[in-house]
């Protein structure tokens, strides 16, 4: 979960700043990336097709590169110096507990991006262009 909630918000800056893909996300619908709002409405907005060829996706990576089964993170890359536990053991537990606590972090951040957006009808872009960043007082209006 912790993954996912980091690729989470980091496609919620990558889009909230309209950095999007040129070309349709659905030819035969006629709608461009560029046509899909950013923030949770988004999501309502890709075709079902769309989703499903996203969790297909996502289900193969788990299945076949990093498998779900495999719980302690260690999926056989070395990155040179990065990474090389085998030579460095106590680096191993650093970086896991590394990673999990940045999950956990990313798990909290995208909760309170999603949870604000509901509250109060603003993505994160227009929740921080405003100022409007409190639930209980509106400070784009000065109270």
């Amino acid at each position: 979960h912790g993954r996912i909630a980091m690729m989470a918000m980091l496609g919620t800056f990558v889009h909230n700043n309209k950095w999007v893909f040129d070309g349709y996300i659905s030819p035969s619908q006629g709608i461009k990336f560029s046509d899909i709002d950013s923030g949770i409405g988004g999501l309502f907005q890709v075709p079902a097709s769309g989703l499903l060829q996203i969790l297909v996706f996502c289900g193969l990576v788990e299945l076949a590169w990093w498998p779900a089964t495999k719980l302690d993170g260690d999926y056989g890359i070395r990155l040179g110096k990065i990474n090389n536990w085998d030579q460095e053991p106590e680096k191993e537990l650093r970086q896991k507990n590394a990673e999990l606590n940045n999950g956990r972090a990313a798990m909290m951040a995208i909760l309170g991006v999603i949870s604000q957006e509901v509250w109060l009808g603003q993505n994160l872009y227009e929740q921080a262009s405003s100022g409007n960043f409190s639930p209980y007082v509106d400070t784009a209006a000065g109270f």
